[in-house]
């Protein structure tokens, strides 16, 4: 703009002298005419020149007001623009470009809103990722050590004795009481592995879950059949009462393999003469046992893999410490919540409650 009012000016300044101002009407003389237009020329002249600074001047003052107002206009968005991504760089939450100009300025403001949160969102999912994966990992670490360990204490025991029996040491020359004892053993050890199985395939059976409409009645009344004669022959009272037959979603198989681990579990540890309760109604499931009373530090490891009662450490049941774990890695999959307590209206009994929803996730 500069540049035009300068190439202005001086096309005035040549121009303008050039335009000759004569009376067309005079009847004065030719050099009385000449002399007049030199007069007028000079005068002419004079005054543009006078005229031509203060308008150069006053044209640069103002074009470079307008300029820097301008510009200084263009400037504070970008401006506000970099210092947000240069704190936008730095991963803190809950900062966006605050741009109200209602042009292009605005538009980018916007996009860069957009993409931060789309990226500031995918870092904090990978961020959990990685904790969750470095959570597993640590979890698996430590399961194969508690597993060894579980695993090596009866298979010393068993080849100790074996051991003692080839070389007919003392009473372990009575093969006919002690094999058995080693037979036991090695179930012990094979029931134990095939849970250690179970629960590193569980542990990966989130992505194979295999939904399906089931009718709780239905269901509980074929899982409870075994369990009805293994309490029978323990001389414990089975009760069942069902009072609806609700429908719901979820995996069958995983669902099964729980409820009856629970419903294992009560039936082991309860004594003879005593009793196992097995109450539905609308998505609610309660199994109820008279056994040992659990509390305190136990009931919160309860779950935790290759947890005993000091009182169960003796192996009488052949536990392997996984079962209560199984059934929790299988809810938590289907997400199912529960809750395991002692009951409130007997305190000598424990309760195992299942909150089913009409549809599970």
């Amino acid at each position: 703009m500069l540049f035009i009012i300068i190439i202005a000016h001086i096309t005035i300044w040549i121009v303008v002298p050039k335009v000759c101002i004569v009376d067309g009407g005079s009847k004065m003389s030719a050099n009385v005419g000449i002399v007049a237009e030199l007069d007028t020329s000079d005068m002419l002249m004079k005054s543009l020149s006078e005229g031509l600074v203060y308008s150069f001047w006053g044209c640069t003052i103002v074009i470079f007001v307008v300029s820097y107002l301008g510009a200084k206009m263009i400037v504070k968005p970008i401006k506000e623009m970099v210092d947000i991504t240069k704190r936008m760089a730095n991963l803190e939450a809950g900062i966006s470009c605050s741009v109200y100009t209602n042009d292009e300025f605005e538009q980018l403001s916007n996009n860069i809103n957009q993409l931060y949160e789309k990226l500031f969102f995918t870092i904090e999912q990978l961020r959990e990722q990685l904790e969750s994966t470095a959570k597993n990992e640590k979890f698996k670490i430590d399961f194969l050590y508690a597993a060894s360990h579980e695993l090596k204490t009866p298979l010393t025991a068993c080849n100790a004795m074996l051991e003692n029996m080839i070389l007919k040491i003392g009473k372990y020359k009575d093969y006919s009481k002690y094999l058995p004892e080693c037979k036991m053993m090695i179930e012990e050890l094979n029931l134990m592995v095939q849970n250690i199985l179970e629960t590193t395939r569980l542990n990966g059976e989130g992505k194979n879950i295999i939904k399906e409409k089931i009718k709780v009645a239905d269901f509980l009344s074929e899982i409870i059949v075994p369990y009805e004669m293994i309490a029978k022959a323990k001389k414990i009272h089975f009760s069942v009462n069902i009072s609806s037959n609700d429908e719901i979603v979820t995996d069958k198989n995983l669902l099964r393999k729980a409820i009856s681990n629970i419903i294992m579990n009560a039936v082991l540890y309860t004594e003879t003469g005593k009793s196992v309760e097995l109450n539905y109604t609308q998505y609610m499931l309660e199994i109820v046992n008279e056994g040992e009373i659990i509390e305190g530090e136990n009931l919160k490891k309860i779950f935790e893999p290759f947890f005993r009662m000091e009182s169960s450490h003796s192996r009488e049941h052949g536990g392997s410490g996984l079962g209560l774990y199984i059934v929790h890695t299988i809810l938590t999959i289907l997400d199912i919540p529960y809750d395991f307590r002692k009951s409130h209206t007997n305190e000598l009994q424990m309760k195992f409650v299942i909150y089913f929803r009409n549809k599970i996730k």
